[in-house]
């Protein structure tokens, strides 16, 4: 068997090793008790789990009372927008703002809202460029005066294209002026850029461990204990009554490691990325092709589009010589609606359907790059491998 190339670190990464050991020393350590507990035990547990939070915390730099340990971003997304959601009284009529090109955890939570919440709230849905939302065309919705806009909800990395929003500080400024929380989806950029939540003024932030070499199945909502929520399950007084059930005290450790870790390690293969993006591009030339990105990138992540090629038998194709990529986020690869990031771009009919997402990662090594690179231009030349 050939060795594994993966380049789908948008999906999920390797955890750290010192991730693993540090996971496996406390499922091993005997001491380990429900954080709930009031005996030894119990306030051990709790006392790792705080130091979780801090760390976390200090990472994004707010206090640690801002930091929900959930099971990953689709839950804290939900949590926050359904939680403002199910505030809205019955004889108001309230706005939610957000972009087209989200991630399914957000597009489905407002489409549920417009399913079962209509009339009190409208769910008015912006257009992008490259992935990102225009300042202007949201400006003119928040200036309407027919409803009030409680939350705008935009990401700050978008998760197929890699899109950097730089402008998000400037955002928030202007929507808070209109009396709006903003919250953001930073599955894509936690772990790879600074962010500086104090700094940016935002209200709310979801993201998921594994996307940055943490554990998979837990998570952050970060948000301040002012902004209200409504419950949205009801059991224990866990995470400051917003989020009950025992905590996963040994994942939310794990993850509050492998955070502290890539950001430290990320800056330092960047280069690196920003040399495979250039080798894939210059083995592309001479096919027809479009980068679907946006000046502010991220390194990690390309997109790319290619004239009358089937992405799904290409996929599949190189997933034959063990060589992983995909056609976009992984939540919805199985779905046979498309993608509506790619549709967005509105691009030209004979490159729809042949766009591919690579994404790398700390493990992505130049061999890696160049195995993929003569298998994918081996089948644009032959449409086969």
């Amino acid at each position: 068997m050939s060795k594994l190339v993966y380049l789908d670190h948008n999906a999920t990464t390797f955890v750290y090793d010192n991730v693993v050991k540090l996971m496996q020393k406390l499922y091993s350590d005997q001491t380990l008790g429900n954080p709930s507990s009031h005996h030894c035990m119990g306030g051990y547990s709790r006392s790792v789990l705080e130091r979780a939070r801090e760390d976390v915390g200090k990472c994004l730099h707010v206090p640690a009372s801002h930091v929900i340990f959930t099971s990953g971003s689709t839950e804290s997304i939900n949590m926050f927008l359904l939680g403002r959601a199910r505030l809205v009284k019955p004889n108001e009529r309230v706005r939610f703002i957000t972009s087209d090109s989200e991630h399914p955890a957000v597009t489905n939570t407002f489409r549920y809202m417009e399913r079962t919440m209509s009339p009190q709230i409208e769910v008015c849905i912006l257009p992008t460029q490259k992935g990102l939302v225009q300042e202007k065309e949201l400006y003119k919705v928040l200036q309407k005066k027919d409803r009030r806009v409680d939350t705008v909800s935009i990401s700050y990395v978008n998760h197929e294209l890699g899109s950097v929003l730089v402008k998000l500080g400037e955002i928030v400024e202007k929507c808070h002026k209109y009396g709006a929380l903003v919250h953001s989806d930073m599955t894509q950029a936690i772990g790879k850029l600074d962010v500086n939540m104090e700094e940016l003024g935002i209200d709310a932030v979801s993201f998921s461990g594994h996307k940055f070499h943490g554990p998979m199945g837990v998570g952050c909502l970060v948000v301040s204990p002012e902004v209200k929520l409504e419950q949205l399950m009801f059991g224990g007084d866990q995470e400051g009554k917003r989020r009950p059930g025992t905590q996963n005290v040994v994942g939310a450790c794990g993850m509050a490691a492998a955070l502290q870790k890539s950001l430290v390690e990320y800056p330092q293969h960047r280069k690196q990325y920003v040399l495979f993006r250039s080798k894939i591009l210059d083995a592309l030339r001479p096919f027809p092709f479009i980068l679907n990105s946006s000046s502010d990138q991220m390194s990690t992540t390309m997109s790319i589009s290619m004239a009358n090629v089937d992405a799904t038998l290409l996929v599949e194709a190189l997933n034959q010589h063990q060589i992983c990529i995909s056609k976009g986020t992984a939540c919805k690869a199985y779905s046979k609606d498309g993608s509506n990031v790619i549709k967005s771009l509105h691009l030209p009919e004979e490159y729809v359907n042949g766009t591919i997402r690579i994404s790398f990662g700390e493990t992505t090594t130049l061999h890696d790059v160049e195995t993929f690179i003569k298998n994918l231009v081996h089948y644009l030349h032959n449409q086969v491998l």
